[in-house]
């Protein structure tokens, strides 16, 4: 949908948190669930968009977990940063007020809980759509009665009001409420009136600087080709490109990898090294068992994008908006809240990504095993000194793992984060070791302490 007729806008936001507890005691913090009370007596950290919430507790106990006997994977991690920055690729699309104005869940907190900052304006079944706030084409696009912008302000003002900040998509939605235009009759029958329509809506919002949009599916000649021709025609003008922005579906982290170091690569080449690459759209696969709901609303869906989010980090991302955030009550099951604001696994997972980026000094890890390393890891520091190691298994194969952390002495403090489908929501553990089982499908997160 973004090819060469969409203009978006964005800004990131950087994720502030971090969590830790002594290895073999009681930790003093632990992950609220969204939705759900605290489970503590003191009162939970407000929530805030630019981190998940937390809760400070009088009295946790977690259970302890013993170290394998003969770890199969060891990750040698770095304390001293590599110079490198993990990306806040925390947005969303879609939210926080329903989509197709119905009558799901407002999911304002559901986002604050898991660490949401950033909310695209697209699929929203009609606020929002060019085709909505600009209904006639024929009328003259100067005159502010030939704009309706009612139920997109409500929606605009909804994501400023969450703290959350707006990507604003400018073009029409895939899919739209019933008594909405069709896709057939939202095309620019009018190119000059619709563009300046454009800069209008862009006023009426916000003046924030535009560039055009592409959209892939994998690497593959045709994609090449017309990635290289679009920046070549931008050279060739000297048109100025503030951001290149992509889709994709797939559920292999390394075609995340290899896509976004190939865009990345293609905006040096052509000399825009100060264009930031977007990924605008993203999750399982299109087809076949990887987008039924037997993947997309298990832990199997929340590890494969965790592996991708991770692909993302390793090629060079800048802002991504993971499609979706919440979900159309008739169709679909790509959000990561149900209609009625219920978290998937995807959205646990999510929360760990924002306690990822909490650790923004990347740190480089070196993995070594007498077998095919199936594991996706990532390793950040912040800048009291502790160290967050987010470890993905997207396989249906069990492996265990330990860290090692070269240039420091042995942790004192650790906890392990763990999302699966052997429990519901955020498990969290005190390990006896940094060192793991980790089951298939499962998406872990260790906070050390010096």
């Amino acid at each position: 949908m973004d090819i060469l007729r969409k203009l978006v806008f964005s800004a990131a936001l950087p994720v502030l948190l971090s969590a830790a507890c002594t290895f073999g005691a009681a930790p003093p913090t632990e992950p609220q669930q969204p939705g759900e009370p605290s489970p503590a007596t003191a009162p939970p950290v407000p929530a805030s968009p630019s981190a998940p919430q937390v809760a400070e507790t009088a009295s946790v106990s977690l259970p302890s977990l013993p170290a394998p006997e003969l770890p199969q994977i060891l990750l040698t991690v770095d304390a001293v940063p590599s110079g490198g920055r993990i990306a806040p690729l925390l947005g969303v699309g879609g939210g926080p007020l329903p989509p197709d104005r119905g009558d799901g869940a407002v999911l304002t907190e559901e986002y604050q809980s898991v660490g949401v900052t950033m909310i695209r304006t697209h699929d929203m079944g009609g606020p929002l759509d060019m085709a909505i706030i600009y209904p006639d084409q024929n009328a003259d696009p100067r005159d502010p009665a030939s704009y309706d912008s009612e139920a997109s302000d409500q929606v605009f003002a909804a994501i400023l009001e969450g703290g959350f900040e707006p990507y604003l998509r400018l073009g029409d939605s895939m899919h739209t409420s019933p008594g909405m235009p069709t896709l057939a009759t939202r095309a620019p029958i009018n190119p000059d009136n619709w563009v300046q329509a454009a800069v209008e809506v862009v006023r009426h919002y916000d003046e924030i600087s535009p560039a055009l949009a592409s959209q892939g599916g994998a690497l593959n000649d045709r994609l090449e080709q017309y990635t290289s021709r679009f920046l070549d025609y931008l050279q060739k003008h000297n048109t100025p490109l503030d951001f290149f922005s992509w889709h994709v579906y797939t559920s292999d982290a390394e075609t995340y990898k290899q896509l976004a170091e190939f865009y990345r690569a293609q905006l040096d080449t052509h000399g825009y090294t100060a264009a930031e690459s977007h990924i605008t759209e993203w999750n399982t696969a299109m087809r076949g068992e990887d987008e039924t709901d037997a993947v997309r609303n298990t832990a199997r869906g929340a590890a494969l994008m965790s592996a991708g989010w991770i692909g993302l980090q390793e090629g060079g991302v800048e802002v991504s908006t993971f499609y979706r955030g919440n979900e159309h009550t008739n169709r679909g099951n790509m959000g990561l809240f149900t209609p009625e604001g219920d978290p998937k696994p995807m959205a646990w997972a999510f929360s760990l990504w924002a306690q990822m980026t909490a650790h923004p000094d990347r740190l480089n890890i070196s993995p070594e095993s007498e077998q095919v390393n199936p594991l996706w890891a990532l390793a950040g520091r912040n800048a009291d000194g502790a160290i967050a190691l987010l470890i993905v298994n997207p396989t249906d194969t069990p492996t265990s793992w330990q860290a090692v952390f070269a240039g420091r002495e042995t942790p004192a403090s650790a906890t392990l984060y763990q999302v699966s489908d052997t429990a519901e929501g955020v498990q969290a553990f005190i390990p006896e070791a940094p060192a793991a089982e980790i089951e298939d499908y499962t998406v872990q997160l260790l906070i050390v302490r010096p």
